[in-house]
């Protein structure tokens, strides 16, 4: 399901088609009954899916809109001698998902750089998962500031 992407050339559907289908699979394959799927509030509520769904989509048009290309140049350090500095750009995934994840839920803020950052990595030959930890790392800790930057805190407010 990782995979799926709009410019997968075998099967191009965007993120929010791709957690709907990995969805259906689940109930389809019998991992989760129809019944337990829709009535157990325990296992989904409708209202974290939709707000997530809907968080999906406005990612969507952030990319299209050109955004995380602009955040993939405020995240990569420039160096005089082309150097990799993997500290200087640690850090600032930290600090822009730290800042991100208090304005917009800490999932949010992790789907929206995650691609930017792997693509970012990649292009200056570091190793992704680290950073990806950072991210998710700082995003927890920014989330935590405000009512709406975690999940459980947007189902209080």
């Amino acid at each position: 399901m990782l995979g799926i992407k709009e410019d997968n050339k075998y099967f191009p559907i965007g993120r929010a088609c791709g957690a709907m289908l990995g969805a259906a699979i689940t109930v389809g394959t019998g991992v989760l009954s129809p019944e337990t799927a829709f009535s157990s509030p325990s296992v989904i509520q409708l209202g974290v899916i939709v707000a997530l769904f809907g968080l999906m989509i406005v990612i969507g048009h952030l990319e299209e809109l050109g955004i995380m290309q602009r955040l993939a140049v405020l995240l990569e350090p420039a160096n005089a001698g082309g150097e990799v500095d993997g500290h200087a750009i640690m850090a600032r995934v930290c600090i822009v998902g730290g800042v991100l994840s208090a304005m917009v839920t800490n999932d949010t803020a992790c789907l929206a750089m995650a691609p930017v950052v792997a693509r970012l990595c990649r292009r200056r030959g570091l190793r992704v998962e680290p950073v990806l930890v950072g991210l998710a790392t700082s995003a927890n800790i920014g989330s935590a500031g405000t009512l709406v930057g975690n999940p459980q805190n947007l189902l209080i407010a």
